[in-house]
């Protein structure tokens, strides 16, 4: 590996790169363990995090194990699950790996982090949104516990008799269990309406460890609503009283589809406006996207201050047109079983990856 890297910051090109202020790179015909060292030593020498979009996931992977040899805090972003029908759920694995990374990056805890173009194809919520609803929990701080319950509810976090995994969250009389990562959690201690003592504990012993002064209380989930449930199901009523102009691509330009489409989503928008207003709306944030998010976000935008890798483009431009083909199908399928289509898989159709590119620039 040493060999690997004195030829590396022996190239001219090499050191070009990390003299001058470029923010982002192609990197194609290269073996992938010298993807790798390249990415790892750009992320040392110019002091900066290294966002690496590639093109699928088993690619992903094995940059990330020869990462690994050169560099820590490597992490690997993945995509979303995007539900096709109501009793869809994503993987709480996956949402969990989601939200640990894009904690990660909001306390520049990464290093290098690796994803797929299939996730920058997956709309977000935006960046404003997620993190406005972090909060902090300081020692004599005056707080009321039932808002804290409210807000851990919002930030998607689930009530639990004993908080062992995260994302859970306990209450027992003046002690409020916290499940703010993988292996251990925040417990505070109230003396009435303040704040005691804060101490992170073991989710497999449940016994106090460290004291803290102040714990950061990160969302638990993306799922985090805009505005309430009330507005978002206006919106959605509102929106089925306008033409459904979501098909761009011309395969489905066929006024045959366009009022299939629009009479199938039409016929369920009135039941599913009533289970979102009772509180069920998680597995229907995929059909009514454009509605639950005005603002949205692509992952690279949580990557602001990152230097922006890119791993043989024209393998991900053809990945982007096979997954684009691959979900004009599917919708054509599911509008022949009458089924509605996910504003989210409509919205994959209209991504550009130049436009990305030319965005990043900007």
């Amino acid at each position: 590996m040493n060999y690997i890297l004195r030829n590396l910051k022996a190239s001219d090109i090499y050191n070009k790169i990390v003299e001058s202020n470029v923010d982002s790179i192609n990197i194609s015909g290269l073996v992938c363990v010298y993807k790798s060292a390249l990415v790892s030593t750009l992320n040392v020498d110019k002091k900066v995090p290294v966002v690496l979009v590639t093109y699928n996931e088993i690619q992903a992977n094995e940059l990330i194990k020869n990462l690994k040899y050169f560099i820590d805090r490597v992490y690997y972003f993945p995509k979303r699950e995007i539900s096709i029908y109501d009793y869809d759920v994503e993987s709480n694995e996956i949402e969990n790996k989601r939200i640990d990374v894009l904690k990660k990056i909001y306390n520049n805890e990464v290093n290098v982090v690796v994803t797929t173009v299939e996730c920058l194809m997956q709309p977000m919520i935006s960046k404003d949104t997620l993190f406005e609803n972090i909060f902090n929990i300081k020692t004599r701080d005056e707080v009321d516990i039932n808002e804290i319950q409210k807000k851990l509810v919002l930030m998607g976090y689930t009530r639990k008799n004993l908080v062992e995994n995260f994302g859970e969250f306990s209450i027992r009389g003046d002690i409020i269990d916290i499940g703010t990562s993988e292996k251990d959690g925040v417990r505070v201690e109230l003396w009435g309406d303040e704040v005691d003592s804060i101490r992170l504990f073991k989710y497999s012993s449940q016994r106090s460890t460290d004291m803290q002064n102040e714990v950061e209380i990160f969302p638990a989930s993306e799922k985090i609503l805009e505005t309430n449930l009330k507005n978002i199901a206006n919106r959605i009523e509102e929106m089925a009283n306008t033409a459904f102009t979501g098909f761009s691509k011309d395969v489905l330009n066929m006024k045959a589809y366009l009022q299939s489409a629009t009479n199938t989503r039409n016929s369920s928008i009135s039941k599913d406006v009533d289970e979102i207003s009772n509180g069920n709306y998680k597995n229907k944030i995929d059909k009514y996207f454009s509605e639950f998010y005005t603002k949205t976000s692509n992952f690279l935008d949580f990557c602001n201050n990152f230097v922006l890798a890119i791993d043989e483009e024209s393998k991900i431009i053809q990945r982007v047109n096979g997954i684009q083909s691959d979900n004009t199908n599917l919708i054509k399928e599911l509008i022949e079983k009458e089924k509605c289509i996910p504003e989210s898989l409509i919205l994959t159709l209209d991504f550009n990856f130049d436009s990305v590119l030319n965005d990043w620039k900007d």
